[in-house]
């Protein structure tokens, strides 16, 4: 999906965004709407509906999750210094 955001579909994006903790909250005309935590802030992302999805959608939700990962990581290196 990074080396080629191109042929992307939007089930494909809900599913990966789902893996991550994401759910999509509603649908508003063409626009799917997620959201989820990055950390402890409540975010909202929205991608519109089209076949393929745009690269930037893809691009940005690439972003969100590797956000996710790096303070995911952060709280891993956190507990692991408790003990």
């Amino acid at each position: 999906m990074r080396q080629s955001p191109k042929n992307v579909t939007l089930d494909d994006l809900t599913s990966i965004l789902e893996d991550f903790g994401f759910r999509l909250d509603r649908i508003s005309g063409s626009h799917h709407i997620f959201k989820g935590y990055v950390g402890k802030e409540e975010i909202s992302f929205s991608v519109p509906f089209r076949r393929p999805t745009k690269p930037i959608y893809v691009q940005r939700a690439l972003a969100i999750i590797d956000e996710v990962q790096a303070l995911e990581g952060d709280q891993d290196d956190d507990d692991s210094s408790d003990e």
